[in-house]
């Protein structure tokens, strides 16, 4: 661009920010609309996997297509030998990284000590002798009785915990059970934050060619409890393609900086003129945890653009030609979503206090045998792709241009500038990670690179909801208030609210708000019934996570010897499998070394894997009738389905199965992608109630 080209570049930019403060709104939105669209990002989204070479240094990439994936790790890909040998000075560090050879193991082996989680409820429980660890039996809390179990040349008194070998009771006996906190940590400063990107995979709510099939169908659905959108984003999307019915979305966050971060996203997706940038845009904000400059911009110019068409809110904002969005926010919103203006000067952290502060948070030391135990799950590569997003925060494919990300994404930070989430959070733990692969695959990327694969996933499901947006007839109520103090405001009638006291709803999404440590299932469905529309399809959805704090029997590793035994023989041929494929992989022995035994016991007996080939079916019944669930339906005249409709059971079910199916896993690569990349707990139960 020549010097007289871009003086006028700027001018006209200079003269939308002007407008920008016009008091006639057609004026301020036409300035909008001229700002975002130049806005235009040094590198446009990715269609489909480009060549690695890139050099930082020089801001510059080959723009060729990664055609030729490097042999060593898979993990990046390149358009010519060339541009593999040019870029082989800066790949190797990653080619050799130490975390993704055979022979890596964790800090606690490596330092031969017992790792800092392993916490067991009393001295008895029970590890698996076949995988290499110590036995203890109810019967017997003389442990030397059972040394033999090790295997040959293994340091036993490391695999003991404190307690256990000075003969006592451990301090946090009877507090807490293995499963109360499965990511349970020392330092309190890492236990806890909001749950911004989800811990179960999204899901239809709708399922509308199981259910009412009918196209044209005027629909209304409540997220009481949504946090973020994924739930949202895979409904809409799953509508079949000529859906022309009129879709009525209440979307609830208590947390108003989870209920910002929705509608900014909705707001992003619908009012960025350039779907394909919208989406990428959208993706980054949800995602990452830096923005290229041009983003961050788009997305307040977006919000700005949104709140000037309706300023008063009264007829809703439009999204499009057809949808709106009805806000009812508490005031605390206001200087959240002012903080995402740039060059604000309340805007907080900065890029450098941004950087530190998401250092701080994924390499503390005091979390480096959680981080250990993680890796240790999965197999080279995927270390080193994890590795390269909690290092950078950023949703790309390995190995592309992310220099330019250079402005923190201020929604995943406080106001003071502190991380918000828990440091294990992770992307893909909110979406099937079968459907990412495969997207990944279609745009030329290897499952090795599990985030690029995930990069072109988000990128195809926030094009189409960005496209339905603007196609479909949507109507967004959000809020962002108590779930049940909203039930009880929409049936008396608020008139703020945008909703008559006669609303019904065929789809009422609770979330995890059924478990007691939330709101529990009295209040949610005694609020909620009431608003369940008459239709035979509606149903109140929702899960529990945390029902084996109450119910000790769903937990395997109460439910005795046999049951224990019969989880870990199908854990441990699953395991010898994957050992043996790695073996095969690298050309080394398959009979892993006695550390290596260590290390394959505390992964074998984690309590995600146990519970994913357990039946906790009885041990749930009785806990929803300790919790009284009988009398709570006969009181609000409502049944819970015997035959599901909408979503399974449990995670990796058929939709129709019985109470008692385990979760399928139709082949070994199927098993190592939900149980070691993803990190469910697999206790989790899903239900669904309908009227009588």
């Amino acid at each position: 661009m020549d010097a007289e080209l871009e003086l006028e570049v700027a001018f006209e930019l200079m003269l939308a920010s002007i407008l920008t403060k016009s008091p006639d709104p057609a004026t301020r939105e036409q300035a909008y609309l001229a700002l975002m669209q130049a806005e235009k990002p040094a590198f446009p989204p990715l269609e489909a996997l480009t060549c690695a070479n890139v050099q930082p240094t020089l801001r510059s990439a080959c723009d060729g297509l990664g055609k030729m994936a490097c042999s060593g790790c898979s993990l990046v890909s390149y358009c010519s030998e060339a541009c593999q040998k040019e870029h082989w000075k800066l790949h190797k560090q990653d080619c050799r990284n130490p975390l993704k050879s055979e022979g890596w193991l964790p800090s606690w082996v490596r330092e031969r000590r017992p790792p800092v989680f392993l916490r067991f409820e009393t001295p008895e429980e029970v590890l698996s002798p076949t995988m290499g660890v110590i036995s203890l039996t109810s019967n017997d809390n003389d442990a030397t009785k059972n040394l033999n179990a090790a295997p040959v040349g293994t340091d036993t008194h490391l695999l003991l915990p404190s307690w256990v070998q000075e003969g006592r009771q451990p301090t946090f006996a009877g507090v807490e059970s293995p499963t109360e906190n499965l990511h349970q940590q020392p330092n309190a400063e890492f236990q806890g934050g909001l749950a911004l990107w989800g811990n179960v995979p999204a899901m239809d709510v709708i399922n509308l060619g199981a259910n009412e099939n009918e196209a044209a169908k005027n629909l209304n659905v409540a997220f009481v409890a949504s946090g973020d959108m994924r739930h949202v984003v895979k409904t809409i999307n799953s509508l079949p393609s000529d859906f022309s019915g009129d879709l009525t979305i209440l979307l609830n966050d208590i947390t108003v900086p989870i209920a910002c971060r929705n509608l900014t996203l909705l707001f992003v997706l619908g009012m960025i003129p350039d779907e394909v940038l919208a989406a990428d845009v959208a993706l980054h904000f949800w995602y990452s945890v830096f923005l290229p400059r041009e983003y961050r911009a788009q997305v307040y110019l977006a919000v700005s653009a949104a709140l000037n068409k309706n300023p008063c809110n009264s007829t809703g904002t439009p999204l499009g030609k057809r949808s709106t969005v009805f806000i009812s926010y508490p005031p605390e919103a206001l200087p959240i979503l002012e903080n995402l203006r740039p060059g604000s000067n309340d805007s907080k952290p900065s890029a450098l206090d941004a950087q530190i502060e998401y250092r701080r948070v994924t390499t503390a030391p005091s979390q480096r045998d959680y981080r250990d135990r993680m890796y240790a799950k999965l197999r080279p590569s995927h270390r080193v792709s994890v590795q390269e997003y909690r290092r950078s925060g950023i949703v790309l494919p390995f190995g592309a241009p992310s220099f330019h990300f250079d402005c923190p994404n201020v929604s995943l930070f406080s106001p003071d500038g502190r991380w918000l989430q828990h440091d294990s959070s992770h992307p893909l733990d909110g979406w099937d990670i079968s459907d990412v692969i495969s997207a990944g695959e279609a745009h030329g990327c290897r499952p090795e690179d599990i985030y690029g694969c995930l990069y072109f996933y988000l990128t195809e499901e926030l094009r189409m909801f960005s496209q339905r947006l603007r196609e479909f007839s949507i109507s967004f109520r959000l809020y962002s208030q108590e779930a049940c103090g909203l039930a009880l405001a929409i049936k008396s009638g608020l008139a703020e609210l945008g909703l008559p006291s006669t609303v019904r709803f065929d789809r009422i999404h609770v979330s995890n708000i059924l478990d007691v440590q939330y709101v529990g299932i009295d209040a949610v469905l005694t609020t909620w019934g009431p608003l369940l529309s008459a239709s035979p399809f509606a149903t109140i959805l929702g899960y529990f996570m945390n029902w084996l704090l109450l119910e000790k029997e769903g937990d395997p590793a109460t439910c005795g010897g046999e049951v224990i035994n019969e989880c870990i023989m199908r854990i441990r041929d699953r395991d010898e499998r994957e050992m043996k494929l790695r073996a095969r992989k690298s050309g080394r022995d398959p009979m892993p070394d006695s550390a290596t035994f260590v290390q394959r016991g505390v992964m074998a007996m984690t309590m995600q894997a146990l519970s994913a080939v357990h039946d906790n079916s009885k041990p749930f019944r009785a806990y929803l009738n300790k919790e009284g669930l009988p009398s709570i339906l006969k009181r609000t005249k409502l049944q819970l389905k015997e035959s599901h409709m909408i979503v399974p059971r449990r995670l990796r079910v058929p939709l129709r199965s019985p109470p008692n199916a385990l979760p399928e896993f139709p082949d070994d690569e199927a098993w190592y992608n939900y149980t070691n990349l993803n990190r469910y707990s697999w206790v989790e139960r899903f239900v669904e109630f309908s009227r009588e």
